[in-house]
C-alpha cells in the first residue's frame, strides 16, 4: 500500500527556505608568546663608573683590572635578554603570519557558506515549485563544487525522491529512490539528523523495503518523538508489513500530534478496512476529505467502499 504523497517532505508542506546560520567567527588568537623564556629570573643589573662621578667614588684601576676577566654571570644573562627579544620576534611574526593565514581561511570560508547558501536557497525553492530536475542540478553542482554539507545531500535526497514519486511505479522511479537513499547516507555520514532519516525512511518504503524503512523511522522518531510525519511513516511500514494493530496506533499517533493530517487518516482507514472495520474505515476517508477534499486516495478508498 502506497501512501497519497500531496506533501513534499515527510507529509509536511515546505515553508520558505531558512536563513542563513550565522557564520562562526574564530577567538581571537592565544596572545600568550610560547617563545618566551619560562621562570627565568631577570640578569643583574650592570652598573659602570660614569666620568662625571667624583674621584673619590671612581672604582680604582688594579679593581677595575681585577674584574676585566669573563663575568660569567652577566654573559649568561646578556645571552638570556637576547634570546628572549630574538623568541618575542619570531612570535610576533609568528602571530602575524598566522592571523594573515587564518584570515584568508575564513575569507575562503564566508565565500564558500555565501555560494552553498545562495545555491541552497535557490535548490529548496525549485522544489517547493516542484521542479525536480532544476533542483537536482543545482545541488549536484554544489557536490561536485565540493561545496555540499549535509543539508545539501539531505535536499538532494528529496529532490531524487519527490521525483519518484511523481513518475510513480516504473523503473525511473525506482532509481530515483536509490539516488535518494545514497544522498540521504551521505548526509547520515556526517549527522544522524531527523530530515536525512526520515526522508531515508520513506525512500525505503516507495523501495518496498519496509522493514528498513521502519528502522530507519524509529532511529528518527528516537531524536524527535513528537514528529507527526515519522509516526505516519512508520505506520505505513507497519500497514505494509500487515501488522495493523500497531499501524493503527501509529496512525493514531501521528492524528494526535497533527489533527490536521490527512493522509494519516487515510492511512488509518486503510489500516481499519484491512481489519474488516468498514464503518470506521469510512469514517477515516471522510475525515481526510473534510480536512483535504483534493485527497484522491481517500475518495477513491471512500467510493470503493459505497460500491
Amino acid at each position: 500500500v502506497a501512501p497519497a504523497r500531496t506533501t513534499p517532505a515527510l507529509g509536511q508542506t515546505l515553508t520558505a527556505p531558512k536563513p542563513l546560520a550565522p557564520l562562526n567567527v574564530p577567538p581571537p588568537r592565544d596572545t600568550h608568546d610560547p617563545f618566551a623564556p619560562a621562570n627565568i629570573a631577570p640578569p643583574p643589573q650592570l652598573t659602570f663608573p660614569s666620568s662625571d662621578q667624583p674621584p673619590a667614588q671612581q672604582v680604582p684601576a688594579q679593581v677595575v683590572h681585577e674584574r676585566r676577566g669573563p663575568n660569567w654571570a652577566a654573559i649568561v644573562g646578556i645571552g638570556l635578554i637576547v634570546l628572549g627579544l630574538l623568541g618575542g620576534v619570531g612570535a610576533v611574526v609568528q602571530n602575524i603570519v598566522g592571523d594573515r593565514v587564518e584570515q584568508m581561511i575564513d575569507e575562503e570560508a564566508i565565500e564558500a557558506d555565501l555560494e552553498r547558501g545562495f545555491s541552497a536557497i535557490a535548490g529548496e525553492a525549485m522544489l517547493a515549485a516542484e521542479e525536480y530536475d532544476s533542483a537536482i542540478e543545482i545541488f549536484e553542482e554544489l557536490i561536485a563544487a565540493d561545496l555540499a554539507n549535509p543539508e545539501v545531500y539531505t535536499l538532494l535526497g528529496d529532490a531524487y525522491r519527490l521525483r519518484g514519486d511523481r513518475i510513480g511505479d516504473d523503473d525511473n522511479a525506482e532509481e530515483d529512490y536509490k539516488r535518494a537513499v545514497a544522498a540521504y547516507e551521505a548526509a547520515l555520514n556526517s549527522e544522524r539528523s531527523v530530515a536525512a532519516l526520515g526522508g531515508m525512511g520513506w525512500a525505503y518504503e516507495a523501495l518496498g523495503e519496509h522493514e528498513a524503512a521502519l528502522d530507519t523511522f524509529a532511529e528518527a522518531l528516537a531524536l524527535d518523538p513528537d514528529d507527526a510525519g515519522l509516526h505516519n511513516g512508520s505506520a505505513y511500514s507497519y500497514l505494509n508489513l500487515q501488522s495493523y494493530a500497531e499501524a493503527e496506533a501509529a496512525f493514531r499517533q501521528a492524528i494526535e500530534l497533527d489533527p490536521a493530517y490527512d493522509n494519516a487518516y487515510y492511512g488509518l482507514g486503510r489500516t481499519l478496512e484491512e481489519q474488516g472495520r468498514a464503518a470506521d474505515a469510512r469514517a477515516a476517508y471522510e475525515e481526510a476529505l473534510r480536512i483535504n477534499p483534493d485527497n484522491g486516495a481517500a475518495e477513491n478508498a471512500r467510493e470503493r467502499l459505497e460500491d
